[in-house]
């Protein structure tokens, strides 16, 4: 995960903004808005969220939306979704260069709200209220009260629908083998390549935990634990393919794919015999596990901490 804590403490010295240096998330009154700041993703790529529309209650058209993201050099895109703005900075590099660019973001957007008179309202309702930023599982919003205690109740509703919930274990390791299969096909589309990648290793987990998740009706710990042990044996049948299409492709070639997968130990002890060095089907496939593990534990770690938050509502 990113640091944070410079770039907070930068920003909330020239803004006046409250932050959190682990989340990388500011928030407060700015120029008579309110604003929130935070990483996208776990990255130091940032995206700052107001809630304003017009005095007569409309929304601005996205067509001047866009023309105002154009007016700066500190800002990406706008997109409006109800009644708030989603600002993104554009990325900069190192941490003072980056805090430059969210204030400057800040200063010039809220400028430019007041300047086609954009008053400060709730993001979701549109109501002239006291808003303040608030998580709303894994996301962020700028609401008022009773927008946060309507959230609140919904997200409370969904975790207790989700605990009630049984899981189907049986239907997440099918689900697990099957999303794995994607792994499988990376790693020998990769390793046909002549690469081995961290990227397998995401694909793998990613399509692993979803499948899990989508047949096993939602993601435990233990559902976590199959997936991991799903995702090592599909590291070796996918590392094991792989040098079964290249022998196959340039020493087998009267038999099929699967039947050199099937025989691959004896032909690897062949080639051996015959003073061939296969050695690197061993140094491939620890390969393939460092790199699926590099891979694949930061998606596990999102995935748990997305299933934690993802009902969960808090104040910033």
């Amino acid at each position: 995960m990113a640091a944070y804590g410079e770039i907070v403490n930068l920003v909330t010295a020239r803004t006046g903004l409250r932050g959190d240096a682990a989340s990388g998330r500011m928030t407060g009154l700015y120029n008579g808005y309110t604003v929130l700041a935070e990483p996208i993703g776990n990255t130091v790529n940032y995206m700052i969220k107001i809630g304003a529309r017009g005095a007569n209650g409309a929304v601005m058209d996205s067509g001047t939306a866009k023309q105002i993201a154009k007016g700066s050099p500190a800002v990406a895109a706008i997109q409006i979704q109800n009644f708030q703005w989603n600002v993104t900075v554009k990325n900069r590099i190192g941490a003072a260069k980056t805090a430059d660019g969210i204030c400057e973001a800040l200063q010039y957007i809220t400028n430019a709200l007041q300047s086609y008179q954009q008053i400060s309202v709730c993001g979701r309702c549109g109501q002239v209220k006291p808003t303040e930023g608030v998580i709303i599982g894994n996301n962020s919003a700028v609401l008022c009260e009773d927008c946060y205690k309507a959230e609140q109740a919904a997200g409370a509703a969904r975790q207790q629908a989700l605990d009630a919930k049984p899981e189907n274990v049986v239907g997440g390791i099918v689900g697990a083998l099957l999303g794995s299969l994607v792994g499988v096909l990376a790693i020998v589309l990769i390793g046909q390549l002549g690469y081995v990648s961290a990227l397998s290793g995401i694909v793998m987990g990613v399509c692993a935990l979803k499948g899990y998740e989508l047949l096993g009706g939602k993601l435990t710990k233990r559902g976590i634990i199959i997936s991991v042990i799903v995702m090592i044996f599909m590291v070796y049948v996918g590392n094991r393919l792989d040098w079964a299409i290249s022998l196959q492709r340039e020493i087998y070639t009267d038999d099929t794919v699967f039947t050199v997968f099937r025989y691959l130990d004896e032909g690897l002890e062949q080639l051996r015999a015959n003073g061939a060095d296969v050695s690197g089907y061993t140094t491939n496939l620890l390969m393939q596990y460092g790199f699926s593990a590099l891979g694949a534990a930061s998606m596990i770690v999102t995935a748990v901490k997305n299933a934690k938050n993802a009902n969960k509502t808090a104040r910033i």
